[in-house]
């Protein structure tokens, strides 16, 4: 999946993108004749209880503070304009999207938390518990 043709598909639909995402991947999950399926997709606890029997996950996950400053970099010095971000780094750290981009993982790996209370230590504790619960369905 490509990621700018999904930020705008889910604009259009007036969806978040980790929900526009999720609904491509449930029709991936379902097409019987897919053997395999790549993207940027958010845990959704829901398509994995109803397809782990059949799926296996498999996530990659970076250096969260290496992350953070490469999302920055690459959003700061991009060639478009969607995401842009146009402040200091300095700047960007003390913002709400600099803070929701520090919490990141944890938004990913759960679902149905508040953006708002994504650093709250019952969503970090969901996110860990949504990872052990693809190693323990392998």
């Amino acid at each position: 999946m490509k990621a700018a043709p999904s930020r705008k598909a889910a604009d259009d639909m007036g969806l978040s993108l980790m929900d526009y995402r999720n609904h491509i991947l449930s029709y991936y999950l379902n097409d019987e004749s897919m053997m395999y399926i790549g993207g940027h997709f958010g845990f959704s606890s829901r398509l994995h209880e109803k397809h782990s029997n059949r799926w296996r996950y498999l996530t990659i996950l970076r250096d969260p503070v290496s992350n953070w400053f490469s999302q920055y970099f690459y959003n700061r010095y991009k060639e478009h304009d969607h995401f842009a971000i146009e402040s200091s780094i300095e700047e960007f750290a003390h913002s709400d999207e600099g803070r929701r981009l520090g919490s990141d993982f944890v938004h990913k790996l759960t679902d149905e938390i508040p953006e708002n209370e994504l650093n709250s230590d019952a969503a970090i504790e969901q996110a860990i518990e949504n990872i052990k619960s693809l190693i323990l369905s392998v």
